[in-house]
């Protein structure tokens, strides 16, 4: 006990350094109604649209960009977690990232999801 009467808190994790860093990421560009055919097979998918190719470089210099980041603020982490809603553009957007940082698994958040009603009644 220490003076007062009061109990002496200790910190059982003294020593240890444990680094957080969280970054909300938009996805990259993705093909809109506008703008015709997503793919060679000419299928539109206006709910759901891909990546353009430019969308693809998007991803890939943002991981890169978070890569040298890291390395340039001696930034290590024991796991790096990489979320992401269920949509295509953002799945593209988290596998392209992830790559770029040597993560192997992306987590699909399915609560992280807009309403498409409008697509589906």
């Amino acid at each position: 006990m220490s003076r007062g009467g009061r109990k002496r808190v200790t910190n059982k994790f003294k020593g240890q350094v444990k680094k957080h860093f969280c970054a909300v990421i938009r996805n990259a560009m993705m093909y809109k109604k506008a703008w015709g055919p997503q793919d060679e097979s000419g299928i539109r998918n206006d709910a759901d649209p891909a990546l353009t190719p430019r969308g693809v470089k998007e991803a890939i210099v943002t991981g890169k960009f978070l890569v040298s980041y890291f390395k340039k603020n001696e930034m290590k982490f024991d796991k790096i977690i990489i979320d992401c809603s269920p949509f295509i553009r953002t799945m593209m957007t988290a596998g392209q990232i992830a790559k770029q940082l040597g993560v192997k698994e992306v987590i699909i958040n399915y609560r992280a999801t807009e309403l498409l009603y409008d697509y589906y009644d």
